[in-house]
């Protein structure tokens, strides 16, 4: 998961210095929102971030990977853990977010 949140990271800088050059600053102070496991969000906080998190933005997309990737581990079965995670990958590699894919 640490690699998968640096990623995330990484993402997110580099969408952060293409906005900002056109003069779109949202995505400034947002780090740690989108590093974050979910479950420590307060109900204001996650009212906060859900603008962010449902946008179109790329940062979005590779939070909505680190997010799903956190399922592998509920599973019990080897089987269908290498099934998850399999399609997993498969969206990432399709994702064409560089960092994600690394």
């Amino acid at each position: 998961l640490h690699h998968v949140s640096e990623a995330v990271d990484t993402v997110r800088k580099q969408e952060h210095r293409r906005l900002a050059a056109q003069g779109d600053q949202r995505l400034t102070g947002t780090k740690y929102a989108w590093l974050r496991n979910t479950a420590t969000f307060s109900a204001d906080a996650w009212r906060a971030f859900t603008a962010l998190r449902t946008s179109t933005l790329q940062s979005s997309k590779a939070w909505a990977m680190k997010e799903s990737i956190r399922r592998l581990w509920t599973y019990r079965s080897a089987t269908w853990a290498t099934t998850f995670f399999r399609g997993w990958a498969q969206w990432v590699m399709r994702s064409r977010l560089e960092p994600m894919r690394t």
